[in-house]
């Protein structure tokens, strides 16, 4: 599972489910979702949306691209989807704050 977050980066497709994770790694989804809820203290869309946000810091940090297009870039489905997820209340300037607003 980690290797699909960290190095193949699966998060970035946007209509990512927990049955796909699941056929990836050779399991069931509810052996998988047991798994994030107890190893990861998290359910697996949290899990997904951490690693989203993470990459969407880096983007807004090392690229000039419009907020939307981190956005999905990211992996999110709308700048709106990317709004709600908690993503603003990392530290970023103003501009990109009143873009959710």
């Amino acid at each position: 599972v980690q290797r699909l977050f960290e190095e193949d980066k699966i998060y970035l497709n946007p209509k990512l489910k927990l049955s796909d994770v699941a056929l990836a790694v050779g399991t069931n989804r509810t052996y998988l979702s047991r798994y994030f809820n107890r190893q990861n203290g998290q359910t697996f869309y949290d899990y997904v949306n951490t690693y989203r946000i993470q990459y969407a810091e880096k983007l807004l940090k090392s690229t000039n691209y419009p907020l939307p297009e981190i956005a999905i870039k990211s992996g999110f489905n709308s700048i709106s989807t990317f709004c709600s997820n908690g993503t603003i209340s990392i530290s970023l300037n103003s501009s990109i704050t009143d873009s959710c607003l």
